[in-house]
């Protein structure tokens, strides 16, 4: 509580009552389709990291989940999280009512995010070294134990994969062979599903790098019923 609030102060103040006001008058538009003027339509995804922010992804007019995070599953536990534990939480995020797909990444660990295991721990330069892709590449048996879950999660509705950090298409490709090997493990007579890869990169995803200064980029593709 401020009790003499000055000139500047009720103005801010002003401002934000205005600010909340339009945001809950264009909540009122957010599930509206986005179409733009020449009829194409643009799927919006929200981002996130932890479940509980899906129901407002949907109230702001998320299609699907653009991007959803998963290091916390390896942070501040005692043990590397199982292929149960990935299973369980993406039962969470796909086939959610509202969310046409969803969009999971694959664990970003280094920089500013801890590793568990000291081991692990110590084998990751916070700038220049092993790190997303490049750790999940090396550490097969980790990376394998995500692609797993998230293969196993597809049957439960339409899902995405980013590998994040992409410095070259051999890091797609390899990634990609490791995901098709995985699958033929989960179902060594065939999908019951009937899925399929689409072409090596569907696209990009550019964003900014705050503990590198610079700009990183994630290569997804879709993993989809035919």
């Amino acid at each position: 509580m401020i009790v003499h609030p000055d000139r500047r102060c009720e103005s801010v103040t002003r401002t934000e009552r205005v600010f909340e006001e339009a945001q809950d008058d264009l909540l009122d538009y957010a599930r509206l389709p986005a179409v733009t003027k020449d009829n194409y339509h643009v799927e919006i995804g929200g981002n996130i990291e932890f479940i509980e922010e899906i129901p407002s992804a949907i109230a702001h007019g998320a299609d699907g989940i653009g991007l959803y995070r998963t290091e916390f599953l390896y942070i501040n536990r005692e043990e590397l999280p199982s292929e149960e534990d990935h299973l369980a939480n993406y039962r969470s995020v796909v086939g959610i009512n509202g969310l046409c797909w969803s969009t999971i990444r694959t664990f970003d660990l280094g920089g500013d995010k801890f590793f568990p295991d000291q081991k692990h721990a110590r084998e990751l330069n916070p700038q220049l070294g092993l790190r997303a892709i490049r750790f999940c590449l090396k550490e097969l048996e980790l990376f394998k134990v995500q692609l797993r879950a998230i293969l196993r999660v597809s049957t439960q509705g339409k899902i995405r994969v980013m590998f994040p950090m992409i410095s070259g298409i051999e890091e797609i490709r390899e990634a990609k062979r490791i995901f098709l090997r995985s699958r033929m493990n989960c179902w060594p007579k065939g999908n019951p599903s009937a899925r399929t890869l689409n072409r090596c990169h569907d696209r990009s995803s550019l964003g900014g790098d705050r503990s590198r200064g610079a700009c990183q980029r994630g290569g997804f593709f879709q993993y989809r019923n035919q």
